[in-house]
């Protein structure tokens, strides 16, 4: 087989960030039939997605389907948190209780190929902001 053309992650596709790889101060709670992702810690915390496929056109926006009780910001970087890159700051607002998801986006630019992703929960009150997905737009 050729791996070269198989991609374990389609970043255009909806991705569960239950599905995370690597993590610190965050959790994992089931709300009905979804599993949501928030912080655990009132230093914030973070989740890695391994492996997401971007291709070779870079894509215009990145959405998350969130719930907050809270306004806050999610930061998204690419490939680390140190010494990676910080492609988007997503601004929250309350969505009217853990329970109702909606999404929010940003403009992205210049970035293709294959990639970690991170998702950086701010400092403050913890379990206030709920993840369940994140997508890139083409």
């Amino acid at each position: 087989a050729d791996f070269d053309f198989f991609i374990c992650k389609d970043g255009y596709s909806s991705l569960p960030v239950a599905g995370y790889c690597n993590y610190f101060g965050v959790k994992t709670i089931k709300k009905e039939s979804d599993k949501l992702v928030t912080s655990s810690s009132l230093n914030g915390g973070w989740l890695m997605i391994s492996g997401v496929e971007l291709g070779k056109q870079s894509p215009s926006a990145l959405e998350l389907l969130v719930s907050s009780t809270v306004k806050g910001k999610l930061e998204i970087w690419l490939d680390d948190l140190k010494y990676g890159k910080l492609i988007a700051t997503i601004q929250v607002s309350p969505t009217g209780g853990e329970n109702n998801l909606k999404i929010f986006s940003k403009t992205v630019k210049n970035i293709t190929g294959h990639h970690d992703v991170f998702i950086k929960f701010p400092t403050g009150v913890e379990s206030s902001i709920f993840i369940k997905s994140l997508r890139f737009v083409k």
